[in-house]
């Protein structure tokens, strides 16, 4: 869902500012994980899977505004860094919250 939201923001992004769309994808974000966290999965699985969902929808709006708004404010001989230290604290956010979910969950 992150790839088809990302697609679908890339089309309004030019009818919508960017602090606009990430604030849209912040709260859908949101919604998603309140509904991760209340969805009854001992029934079935579906309402976690669309809690995802909107999740994943959340963070492609949010994603693509923020990436655009990065890149566009730095010049383009700096462009190769920016998109290093974006992706090091991207990884580096992924591992620290793999690693509390274990300390936590196990």
């Amino acid at each position: 869902s992150v790839a088809l939201s990302s697609a679908l923001a890339n089309r309004f992004l030019s009818a919508v500012n960017r602090p606009a769309q990430c604030i849209a994808g912040g709260i859908l974000l949101t919604i998603g994980l309140f509904a991760a966290g209340f969805a009854p999965v001992r029934q079935t699985l579906w309402p976690l899977a669309v809690a995802i969902s909107i999740c994943g929808m959340g963070f492609g709006l949010f994603q693509l505004a923020n990436n655009q708004t990065l890149f566009l404010s730095i010049p383009a001989h700096r462009a190769a860094a920016a998109g290093g230290i974006q992706g090091t604290a991207r990884l580096s956010g992924q591992t620290a919250g793999t690693s509390i979910a274990s300390m936590v969950f196990a």
